[in-house]
């Protein structure tokens, strides 16, 4: 007896630990429940009243998109598109790199190539900078000496976040976080992005 409600008692605690309620999403990504909403009558996400860490993930890059003008309808039709163009991805959100591609599009990197999944082909890209879509923009190579090192939560935590989308800056996103938790150990959203880093 008393074995089978520890193990009840565990299972619920993973439970609580792994799920997030609706405030718990709109607080951490400091969103209102009218967006939330409004992506859910799109068909971007599912109505939920709990949330896993990847349904968090999701939301991000949900919002993210948006705040680059990339209106719910467009965003749907090409995770759609990229659905039925690529065999076995089931969520291109967290299995691809999603970026505004101009134009109220999405594009997304996947394997190294770039793709507008609505019109089904492949992109070339001629910037100079990546458009992966990122807090402040993404630096190549290693910061110069004399720049200030960023000691604010909030700039370290943007570093991380930029650094994060380039594969070859990952251990730097990660020093980053941590940093970031050094400063803030109750900053939720660099526990969520280290998770990920740690995670993938």
């Amino acid at each position: 007896m008393v074995r089978s409600l520890f193990r009840l008692r565990s299972v619920y605690y993973l439970l609580a630990v792994y799920r997030y309620s609706r405030e718990d999403l709109i607080r951490i990504l400091r969103l209102n429940s009218r967006q939330l909403a409004a992506w859910e009558r799109a068909g971007l996400l599912a109505s939920a009243e709990s949330y896993t860490f990847f349904d968090l993930l999701q939301v991000k890059k949900v919002r993210d998109l948006c705040a680059r003008q990339v209106r719910p309808v467009e965003i749907r039709q090409s995770l759609a598109a990229l659905q039925k163009q690529a065999a076995g991805m089931e969520n291109p959100l967290l299995e691809a790199s999603a970026f505004s591609a101009g134009h109220h599009r999405v594009g997304f990197r996947h394997d190294g190539k770039l793709l507008e999944p609505i019109a089904g082909q492949f992109m070339f890209d001629f910037s100079p900078r990546e458009k992966v879509i990122a807090s402040v923009p993404v630096t190549r190579g290693s910061t110069a000496p004399d720049q200030p090192v960023p000691i604010d939560v909030a700039e370290m935590f943007a570093r991380g976040v930029a650094l994060e989308e380039d594969p070859r800056n990952q251990l730097q996103a990660i020093a980053a976080y941590e940093r970031v938790l050094e400063l803030d150990p109750e900053h939720a959203a660099a526990h969520i992005n280290l998770g990920t880093l740690y995670y993938n």
